[in-house]
């Protein structure tokens, strides 16, 4: 990840169509090996330390770890509205198992994923600002997803997924079904790539309605990197996304539901040592367009947000 995510569902989609890069790291490795105490036949044999001065210092198994907290001042879901006030502090968490690696060819390289994303709201209310919240009022979301992601060649990766959203403060909670493409396109744009992809999510069950409503998104993210020889290159990127209603009316009466554009600006923290992981700052300010059907207020709302993450 390490990178500043526009809300929940940038990151998880980001999450959902990285195929292999859950399994950037794995078993920690250092440049020399200490010495260690073997049982061979009915003796103790002492192998001796070796130094390997060209192993790249962290994680270089298939297991891997990422982790980050996000610090907004709203919190928008695919447009609706979902707080407003006060701070919001969204930590989540990342498992990332690697089964198959051959490769990028198709199916050449297949992860497993298992994750948590929470929010926290110092307001303590509900959904669109509501106060009919119960004990933990603060505690407003929390979500759990598994899922497997993998390469399909070409530069196209895809993934499917299952989500559970719960909310804690108002007892309810969303099942759902994603299916996610992605193209890596900086083979033939260079650092002008777009990354595009689109996302399929289908709700498998819903305590709030009697409606399973059907969601597709469509994104890009061009970006460029500043001082890229440097020790802290700068990231800029400017993600664009579009999000509509497939089927059973997911914003009512209308098929487009919102769609945003904004700014971001990504940075590695190149002091903290490599055997401690990758880690990264971030920040960004956003433009959230929200149709008639799910409008609060404006047609256009601000959000502003930075965040920390690191990955292992």
């Amino acid at each position: 990840m390490g990178m500043f995510e526009l809300s929940k569902s940038a990151r998880l989609t980001a999450a959902l169509v990285a195929a292999g890069s859950l399994a950037l790291v794995g078993v920690a490795q250092a440049d020399v090996a200490a010495p260690e105490a073997v049982i061979v036949g009915e003796e103790i044999v002492v192998v001796e330390a070796v130094v390997c001065a060209d192993c790249p210092a962290g994680n270089n198994g298939m297991i891997s770890i990422s982790a980050g907290v996000d610090l907004y001042d709203k919190y928008f879901f695919r447009g609706y509205t979902q707080q407003t006030k006060g701070l919001q502090v969204q930590p989540w968490a990342e498992l990332g198992i690697q089964l198959v690696d051959n490769g990028d060819g198709a199916f050449g390289d297949v992860s497993l994923f298992i994750g948590t994303w929470n929010s926290v709201t110092s307001s303590g209310l509900g959904f669109g600002d509501a106060e009919d919240t119960r004990s933990p009022a603060n505690f407003y979301e929390s979500d759990f997803y598994v899922g497997v992601s993998t390469s399909l060649g070409a530069g196209v990766s895809a993934s499917a997924s299952y989500i559970v959203y719960a909310y804690p403060s108002s007892g309810g909670d969303i099942g759902e079904v994603d299916i996610a493409l992605s193209y890596d396109d900086s083979e033939h744009l260079g650092n002008f790539a777009l990354s595009p992809y689109v996302l399929f999510a289908f709700e498998t069950s819903n305590s709030f309605t009697d409606t399973d409503a059907g969601y597709f998104e469509f994104g890009i993210e061009p970006s460029y990197t500043l001082m890229e020889n440097s020790d802290y290159p700068i990231s800029i990127s400017t993600p664009m996304a579009l999000g509509v209603s497939m089927y059973e009316g997911y914003y009512g009466d209308n098929t487009a539901g919102w769609g945003t554009v904004g700014g971001a600006v990504s940075v590695p923290l190149a002091f903290v040592p490599a055997g401690y992981g990758d880690w990264s700052a971030s920040g960004g300010v956003y433009g959230i367009w929200q149709s008639a059907a799910i409008r609060s207020g404006s047609a256009w709302q601000p959000n502003v947000g930075m965040g920390i993450s690191m990955a292992y």
